[in-house]
């Protein structure tokens, strides 16, 4: 886990060494931290920019036993996401925006079509 936290530490660490480069550009605080974050989006290894999929992804190397991810609506439109999450065999409860299609066995529908349609559960 000190590999992680130091690895962490240490991509900050070059990110903010990059950024003080042409910092003095900016008058504001706020756009120095865009600036940032826009940084981070870009050097981001994942084709969708994901930083949650990048950590998830190195606990996941590391061991640790994570068989299920749940996520809101943000990365329940992500369909990388999903493919990633079915690339490493995890299970997944997402999110997605009622007027988002979904694959089903018998094809795409909305999710509040199937839930409409969904067998009520006997206690």
């Amino acid at each position: 886990m000190l590999v992680l936290i130091d690895e962490i530490v240490g991509w900050r660490a070059g990110l903010d060494d990059l950024l003080a480069r042409f910092a003095h550009r900016f008058g504001r605080a706020e756009p120095r931290r865009q600036a940032l974050a826009y940084l981070v989006g870009l050097l981001s290894p994942l084709a969708s920019k994901n930083g949650w999929t990048r950590m998830l992804e190195r606990a996941i190397t590391a061991g640790l036993p994570a068989r299920w991810v749940t996520a809101d609506e943000a990365y329940g439109q992500d369909s990388k996401f999903r493919t990633w999450l079915q690339q490493h065999r995890m299970g997944y409860v997402l999110a997605v925006p009622c007027n988002q299609r979904v694959p089903t066995t018998v094809g795409n529908s909305r999710p509040d079509v199937l839930a409409a349609n969904a067998p009520a559960l006997v206690p």
